[in-house]
This record gives structure tokens, C-alpha cells and sequence, in this order.
């Protein structure tokens, strides 16, 4: 069975990267992971920078290679550039993420972890099995509660999608261990993300602003067709009167 990333479902063919097997986790180098509108390859598996430039998203370049020079050293960068590419083109194709936004923040989330785990001096596979990995988060000087809490969540959502994967893979073991799952559930409930709810604007304002706002759109649907004249510079001169005849009619401009 072949398999291809659940967000490009319903793009056009023409630009789909390559299918993979349901079998295959270590795809090869000339492995097309984007193409462009016309068909054209945008980038492969062995390329530094994977480019999602075609669809809707923030951040849809993953520059791989720039973020591995950047945390690695010469010793450990291609074991580390391994196991990354691995995880980050099984995010692609086999997590749930339905949308590429999706995929670029779980790219960030494992950054953040690999450099966890670069400061432990451990691999990315290790790291998901030790816990002392969490422990970096939780005792950051530089995170307040609410950032951890975000950090933590950030966390389970990568070891939640790993272990999907895991699942449906056999002979994948970049994943978390049990025991880091559990330890990672009570340091949640320790720091649950306590969402500040907005205060609720008053009646009597909110319906002033209602009604201004329907004012405005009342406004600009009366002198629609005076926009659509602006773009034409041969009728300046007609859209000039067009506005002064509203004047006469009471309308502040």
C-alpha cells in the first residue's frame, strides 16, 4: 500500500511528492518530497532544505541542515542529522496532521527536543527514553510555570505522534518509552496551562461597536462602486463628484 501525507489530499496531483510503502521508513535520497504547481521537483529527501512553499502555512521551508550545523558539532552531526530526517519525514507522512502548519510546529517541537538532548549528549532515541530529558524543561530558569506548562504540552504532542507511528511501523524505535510517558502525565497535572479568559466586554459597549461596524459596511456597500472607479485613473475627475454629490447628502467624508 502506498502512502502519501494526509494534508496533500486534497491538492492537485500534479505536485504530490512521492508515495511510500507502508513498509518503508527510511526513504532514499532522490526521494521527492515537494514539487512545485507545474510538477517540477522542489526538493528531495537528501537536500538540506525540505521547501512547502506551494502550500498555506507560515513556516513551510524546513531548513534541516541549517538548524543540524547550528546545534551539532562535526563529531555527532550525521547521526543526529539521521535520526532528525527519519522523524521528521515520518511527522510528514504518517502522523494525523492534516495541514502543513501542523507539521512546521511539530518541526519546531523537535528542535527544542534535540537540543535537549544534544546538551545530555545523548541520541534523539535515547533522549525519548530517558526522563531526564522532561526535567531539562521543568527546571529552566528561564521559563515561568505557563512556559513550561506550554513546553510540556509542546512535548506530548511529539511523544503522542511518535508513538502512532511506532505502532504502525514495525522496526521503528525512535519513540518514548512508558515510563517516560507516565513521568510526563504527572508533570502535567503538576503544571496544568491555565488559559486566561479574556474579560467580557460589556453589553452596552460591544453593541455601540457592533452598530458603528454595520455603519461602516452600510457605507462602503453605497460607494462600492466609487472604489472600483478609483482604479481607473481616466475617471479621477468622475469619482471626485461621486464623493461630492454624498457630501451634499450628508454623508462625512
Amino acid at each position: 500500500m502506498n502512502i502519501l501525507p494526509l494534508f496533500v489530499e486534497s491538492a492537485d496531483d500534479l505536485f504530490n511528492p512521492d508515495p511510500v510503502t507502508t513498509t518503508n521508513f527510511v526513504p532514499a535520497i532522490d526521494h521527492v518530497m515537494s514539487r512545485g504547481f507545474d510538477g517540477h521537483i522542489k526538493s528531495v529527501y537528501g537536500d538540506p532544505m525540505w521547501d512547502y512553499s506551494m502550500y498555506v502555512g507560515a513556516s513551510t521551508r524546513f531548513h534541516i541542515e541549517r538548524f543540524i550545523q547550528e546545534v551539532c558539532t562535526e563529531e555527532n552531526a550525521d547521526s543526529y542529522r539521521y535520526e532528525f530526517k527519519i522523524i521528521l519525514f515520518l511527522l510528514i507522512y504518517r502522523s494525523t496532521a492534516r495541514a502543513i502548519n501542523t507539521i512546521a510546529e511539530l518541526f519546531n517541537i523537535l528542535k527544542r527536543h534535540t537540543r535537549l538532548a544534544i546538551k545530555q549528549r545523548l541520541t534523539i532515541r535515547e533522549s525519548l527514553q530517558d526522563n531526564s530529558t522532561l526535567d531539562f524543561i521543568v527546571h529552566d530558569p528561564k521559563l515561568d510555570k505557563k512556559q513550561i506548562a506550554r513546553r510540556l504540552l509542546d512535548a506530548n504532542n511529539l511523544f503522542s505522534a511518535l508513538h502512532r507511528i511506532s505502532v504502525q511501523i514495525e522496526g521503528f524505535d525512535i519513540f518514548p518509552s512508558n515510563d517516560a510517558f507516565k513521568y510526563l502525565g504527572e508533570l502535567i497535572k503538576e503544571y496544568p496551562l491555565i488559559s486566561q479568559q479574556t474579560p467580557v466586554i460589556p453589553t452596552r459597549i460591544l453593541s455601540h461597536r457592533i452598530k458603528t461596524c454595520l455603519d461602516y459596511i452600510d457605507r462602503f456597500i453605497a460607494l462600492k462602486d466609487c472604489y472600483e472607479c478609483l482604479m481607473e485613473p481616466n475617471n479621477l475627475y468622475l469619482v471626485t463628484i461621486y464623493i461630492f454629490d454624498y457630501s451634499l447628502a450628508g454623508w462625512d467624508f
